[in-house]
């Protein structure tokens, strides 16, 4: 295994309890690690593309005015807004069954807040509305009344750079 930058190891769980255990053997030398930014995410998400790794693929930039939504190289979506009026903003639509519940997590990558919108057309957030603090990651349930609910999000300062990263909605 690389031992200087990142490791990535996907499994499929076979109980309801996983542990995962972190060690190094080095067979008698001394030695630190550091572990950082672990995730473990839930399989099934509807999102596609809610990490970001190397474009913006399947999501529609929808900004307003002359702002913009650019992929960062540090894997996240960015939200480029000047003011009230020209706000950066990206939407993608999932298929989901009317009366059934769906948890989202997202997160704010940046020392900016997102907002995300969740309804039944796009911009609307009749079903939910939720806005995260900067460098945080935001959990809530909503219920689907429709076979596609629509996301946007959105960058909350007016001249600022947001970034989002890890959006996740599954069914629950």
């Amino acid at each position: 295994n690389d031992t200087t930058g990142t490791n990535t190891f996907a499994f499929t769980a076979s109980e309801a309890d996983i542990y995962i255990a972190f060690s190094r053997d080095d067979t008698g030398i001394a030695s630190e690690f550091y572990i950082d930014n672990v995730l473990v995410v839930k399989s099934n998400n509807l999102i596609t593309n809610g990490t970001f790794d190397s474009d913006l693929s399947n999501w529609t930039d929808d900004s307003t005015g002359t702002a913009s939504v650019s992929w960062n190289a540090a894997g996240t979506i960015q939200f480029n807004s000047t003011d009230a009026q020209n706000r950066g903003r990206a939407s993608q639509s999932i298929q989901t069954e009317a009366g059934e519940s769906y948890e989202l997590t997202f997160e704010s990558a940046a020392n900016t807040a997102i907002t995300i919108y969740v309804g039944t057309s796009t911009g609307s957030s009749n079903l939910a509305s939720q806005t995260t603090a900067p460098y945080t990651s935001t959990t809530f349930i909503f219920v689907a009344t429709t076979s596609t609910t629509h996301l946007r999000l959105l960058g909350t300062a007016n001249t600022n750079v947001a970034q989002a990263d890890n959006i996740l909605v599954v069914k629950v």
